[in-house]
């Protein structure tokens, strides 16, 4: 990609300007490989014996150095790959005791594959140990030739760790490696190079997420959560308005009921009696006195879902509670205090026109915004991780198949995930077969998916992202490049790898 390239050579334009600037570098490659290998962290460790380690650099989720790094690393993975010339991928770790860390106390979470490939073998051994916690591997992931390229920039930068470099000829390699003095790039840079901008994973309850983005608005969300400060949450359905609601109640301290109203399901002409509850006798069938939703949240939330599909009478009553902190039975004689906190949501941030707008002001003490799946594919893996543990599962997803998942559009977003969890313990699928996808992913698909390896699923991965791209364009190839951070020539390698020259329909430049 083209920002790809250019924060490439501002990295390497600032080799020797600075004692970081290395250590820079190597965490930007070292997250493009993790990425690319769909896995968790990566540390480039040099091993000078068999008793300690030197970590060079670390990236975790969030892009940022992994605290504590050494105490993540498996000594019995490390220990069998001094004997290898070649990667090696070690398979379901978290079964087998040799393979636990000094940290998987603390986390919880057990390491499911590492994976270690041999960098340098001279004095002091290099190796790029990658592993993870949230994703299962069977075999070594294929490697593209722009990820080769990212091996070959690591060890090419090898020789200062190794201290082999005319810089430091007078020193024994292994002396010249770990004097700081000599040689600067020693320890981790505590900054997160530019460009890292997937956040660390973060759970609020139940609701889960690590993109930055809405990492960053959980932070602030959390900051008033046990005030009483009415709440708006906007977003489409299935991305977990609900969810998140429920999560602020129970972490508000608030004794009472969470109770939701459904804005949308109220008839007009029953909307007081569902808001305020009535009397006894307050007509024909009114045997006994209800309780409203107020009242039965006395000193807990009201969700109000859907508030755009509120009618205009539930609206104004909704805006009299809250102006006066009182309502009154149908029928009934006495004011009651509606002592609850409001948590309100609508379908998106542009539906506040169908809002009286005295009303979305009071509502929206703190607005929260969740984006759709599709504009936060981090976190499709992480989720359907967490639902699959709800149900005391783990699955086997392949390389291939999670790439596939990744560039899905998600219209129906946690509802998807959820019937894929369901498919899955149905089927005991627990590695997603092709006919799972397509039953749950997208059961109209043109092309089926494929269930070769790595290129099957990568390629039709690829394709539909050039076919959206050149669609998003509306057919003109330069705006399509820049879309997909591409070159005009190799979006032409691309359409005629997949077959699309002749799609004059997707095809047709109409920037030319």
């Amino acid at each position: 990609m083209s920002e790809d390239l250019d924060q490439l050579l501002m990295l390497l334009a600032k080799l020797g300007e600075e004692s970081r600037s290395r250590t820079h570098l190597l965490s930007w490659l070292l997250s493009k490989y993790k990425n690319a290998m769909g896995a968790e962290r990566a540390f480039l460790i040099s091993i000078p014996d068999s008793k300690d380690y030197k970590v060079w650099c670390s990236n975790d989720a969030g892009g940022k150095q992994v605290a504590e790094a050494k105490k993540s690393l498996s000594h019995h993975a490390l220990n069998l790959s001094l004997d290898s010339d070649s990667p090696i991928l070690f398979k379901d770790t978290h079964q087998d005791r040799r393979f636990r860390t000094a940290s998987d106390g603390d986390s919880g979470k057990r390491v499911r594959w590492i994976h270690i490939s041999p960098l340098a073998k001279s004095q002091t051994p290099t190796v790029l140990y990658l592993d993870s916690r949230f994703s299962q591997q069977d075999q070594p992931a294929q490697l593209s030739l722009s990820e080769e390229g990212i091996l070959e920039l690591i060890m090419m930068l090898l020789p200062e760790i190794d201290g082999s470099s005319a810089t430091v000829s007078k020193q024994s390699k292994t002396e010249a490696a770990l004097d700081p003095v000599k040689n600067p790039f020693i320890e981790e840079s505590t900054e997160v190079p530019s460009g890292m901008n997937i956040g660390k994973p973060v759970k609020y309850g139940s609701f889960i997420t690590r993109s930055s983005g809405l990492v960053a608005h959980l932070e602030e969300l959390k900051k008033v959560t046990e005030t009483e400060i009415p709440i708006l949450i906007s977003g489409e359905s299935g991305t977990g308005k609900e969810l998140l609601a429920r999560m602020i109640h129970q972490e508000s301290g608030r004794s009472g009921k969470f109770m939701t109203l459904h804005c949308g399901s109220v008839n007009e002409s029953l909307a007081e009696v569902e808001l305020f509850g009535h009397e006894k006798g307050a007509f024909t069938d009114a045997i006994e006195q209800r309780p409203g939703v107020f009242e039965l949240a006395e000193n807990g939330t009201v969700f109000l879902d859907a508030l755009e599909e509120a009618p205009a009478s539930l609206q104004a009553m909704l805006l009299g509670v809250i102006q006066t902190g009182r309502y009154r039975r149908v029928a009934g004689e006495e004011d009651q205090i509606a002592n609850v906190r409001m948590i309100s949501s609508v379908s998106n941030q542009d539906t506040d026109a169908l809002v009286r707008s005295d009303l979305t002001y009071r509502l929206s003490g703190f607005r929260v915004h969740l984006p759709p799946l599709r504009e936060r594919p981090e976190d499709v893996l992480l989720i359907l991780d967490y639902l699959l543990e709800q149900e005391n599962r783990s699955a086997n997803i392949r390389p291939e198949v999670q790439a596939l998942l990744l560039t899905q559009q998600w219209p129906g977003n946690g509802w998807q995930l959820r019937h894929l969890v369901s498919h899955m313990i149905a089927k005991d699928d627990m590695e997603v077969s092709a006919e799972t996808l397509e039953a749950v992913i997208n059961p109209g698909l043109e092309h089926p998916v494929d269930t070769k390896p790595v290129g099957g699923l990568l390629g039709m991965a690829e394709r539909e992202l050039v076919i959206r791209a050149l669609k998003e364009a509306k057919g003109n190839k330069t705006e399509a490049c820049k879309l997909l951070g591409i070159s005009r020539r190799t979006l032409y390698r691309r359409l005629e790898k997949h077959g699309l020259l002749a799609d004059d329909e997707i095809v047709e430049d109409q920037g030319r």
